[in-house]
């Protein structure tokens, strides 16, 4: 009988083992790590193969950018002699999870005169992540004081005595709550007429009047003008803007007011004029 030869060819077709250590997903701080990912990451796997020899493994941090929120993923790759690879992968979220800091812009207190309007300076937002700009747009603000519409435009005016408050508040688009900052806004009638000299630059005529009278001041006044009656409690009864160019005159009429002294207040491109009024 004729030999017969068998040739075996033994190979190693079993993937290496291979065990994830530590947390999956993995959590890490938007601008926090000050050290490379990869040498944050070093110790991240066990593995082991069913031959003696060297494994090669193969590490990919690439695609993770620890200063951009965003879910990433980290590769790791184990190969054994024979060639068989086994992969495996560790999900990556970069997180922001401090709260923005708002800070006013001004005092914390403000003193507003009874029925006069307040201009807010408004607050800066500090976020380790987002801009101030991005954060206006997420700024919620409330108040206590009356809100009134002038020419389109969005007022508060002081129209109770007492003390009032402006909220800030905001969120930042992970969900930071910000501590919530607080304006306090004090409501009173200015100081009694005897408290305010007049300086001769403005002219009222007639003076005493029934409430209608023309102001005039020695000064070229130009462009947008306010003229503010306060009673002798230092309430504000009557406010009108007009137009000056130049030295003019402008009649103000007031026919809704009682018989009394009452103080006329004048401004113009920071400019401010007093006189006093008898309305009889």
């Amino acid at each position: 009988s004729q030999p017969y030869f068998m040739i075996v060819e033994v190979k190693d077709q079993v993937k290496p083992t291979v065990t994830m250590l530590g947390e999956n997903p993995w959590i890490i701080d938007v601008y926090t790590t000050k050290l490379k990912i990869r040498e944050l990451d070093s110790n991240p796997i066990e593995y082991s193969d069913n031959l003696p020899g060297n494994l090669t493994t193969i590490f990919n941090y690439n695609n993770v950018n620890p200063d951009v929120l965003g879910n990433y993923v980290i590769t790791y790759l184990v190969r054994d002699v024979a060639g068989n690879e086994t992969v495996i992968t560790r999900q990556v979220k970069v997180v922001d999870r401090r709260a923005p800091l708002i800070e006013l812009i001004g005092s914390s207190t403000v003193d507003l005169f009874y029925q006069d309007t307040f201009k807010d300076l408004g607050v800066k937002i500090i976020d380790n992540y987002e801009s101030n700009a991005k954060l206006q747009y997420a700024l919620k603000t409330t108040t206590t004081l009356e809100v009134v519409t002038v020419g389109g435009e969005s007022k508060w005016v002081g129209a109770k005595r007492g003390t009032k408050e402006i909220r800030y508040n905001v969120t930042d688009s992970s969900g930071n709550v910000a501590t919530q900052v607080i304006r306090r806004v004090y409501v009173d009638f200015k100081s009694g007429l005897a408290d305010y000299k007049t300086n001769g630059e403005l002219s009222v005529y007639p003076n005493p009047n029934n409430g209608t009278f023309t102001i005039k001041t020695k000064e070229a006044l130009k462009g947008s003008t306010t003229a503010t009656i306060y009673n002798i409690l230092g309430a504000k009864v009557h406010t009108e803007t007009y137009e000056a160019n130049g030295i003019s005159t402008h009649e103000i009429v007031t026919s809704q007011l009682k018989a009394g002294v009452y103080l006329l207040h004048v401004t113009n491109n920071g400019k401010q004029f007093t006189q006093r009024v008898i309305i009889r």
